[in-house]
């Protein structure tokens, strides 16, 4: 059997080692809530930047530019590929082997 003195110097042991892990916890969300504060005034910064402010103003164009370049690409494959066929046809009907 266990006696009460050494079931005490367990609890007094066990609760030692409960005391240091739960402060050592209460350290890491300190520090979690200290980042937290940190990004949320990042972030407060972040929403005072205008819309219209030039970094995405010339963001905006540029994609604006490549959407249009990429529209602009796409038609002339379409319209390349519509001539290939055609010359394919043209070379089928003159007798011409189609590569």
């Amino acid at each position: 059997m266990v006696d009460y003195e050494m079931l005490a110097a367990l609890e007094e042991l066990f609760e030692r080692r409960l005391n240091d892990e739960l402060e050592r916890l209460d350290g890491m969300l300190d520090e979690m809530n200290e980042r937290a504060l940190r990004m949320e005034e990042d972030m407060e910064q972040v929403k005072d930047i205008d819309v219209d402010d030039s970094i995405f103003y010339r963001q905006n164009v540029l994609k604006q530019c490549f959407a249009d370049l990429t529209a602009e690409y796409l038609e002339q494959e379409e319209e390349l590929t519509r001539m290939l066929v055609s010359f394919n046809l043209v070379k089928y009907r003159a007798g011409f082997p189609i590569l």
